[in-house]
C-alpha cells in the first residue's frame, strides 16, 4: 500500500483522469474519501502514520510530502473547474473540510458512514464557497 493511495491522492487522480471528469466537481471531491471498507482500513493506517509523523522527523517528512502532493492536486482540480474563480481562502476551506471528513470517518465511535462521508466531501466546494463569500464575526 502506497502512502498516496492511503491518503486519497490516487482516488482523486483516478477520478480526474476519467473522461468527463469536470462534469461534476462533487464527484472529484467525493473521491478524496474511501469508497469501501478496504480503503477505509488504508485511511486508518495513514492516519496512524500522520500521528507517528508528529514525533518522528523521517515519517513526518514523508507525511508532509504526500500532503503537499494531495493539496497541489486539489488546487489543480479546483482550478480546472469551469465557471468558478477559486481563491486561496476557498482552497484552505475545501482542504479543511475534506480533512475533517476523513478524520471523522476513522475516529473510533464515529457514526459517519462511507456514503455520508462521500456526500459531505462532495459538497465541500459548495460549503467552502459559502463560508468564504463574506467575512464573518465570531460571537460568544
Amino acid at each position: 500500500m502506497g502512502a498516496d493511495r492511503a491518503y486519497g491522492t490516487v482516488y482523486v487522480a483516478d477520478v480526474i483522469t476519467r473522461p468527463g471528469w469536470d462534469d461534476t466537481l462533487a464527484r472529484v471531491l467525493a473521491g478524496s474519501v474511501p469508497r469501501d471498507p478496504e480503503e477505509l482500513t488504508e485511511l486508518k493506517v495513514w492516519q496512524d502514520l500522520v500521528t507517528i509523523g508528529r514525533s518522528s522527523r523521517g515519517v513526518g517528512d514523508v507525511v508532509a510530502e504526500v500532503e503537499a502532493r494531495h493539496r497541489a492536486l486539489l488546487a489543480r482540480t479546483l482550478g480546472r473547474y469551469r465557471g468558478v474563480e477559486w481563491t486561496e481562502a476557498h482552497l484552505e476551506a475545501v482542504w479543511a473540510l475534506l480533512q475533517g471528513v476523513r478524520t471523522e470517518l476513522v475516529r473510533p465511535g464515529s457514526t459517519l458512514d462511507i456514503a455520508s462521508a462521500a456526500a459531505l466531501a462532495g459538497r465541500a466546494a459548495d460549503i467552502a464557497g459559502r463560508a468564504t463569500a463574506a467575512p464573518t464575526t465570531l460571537r460568544s
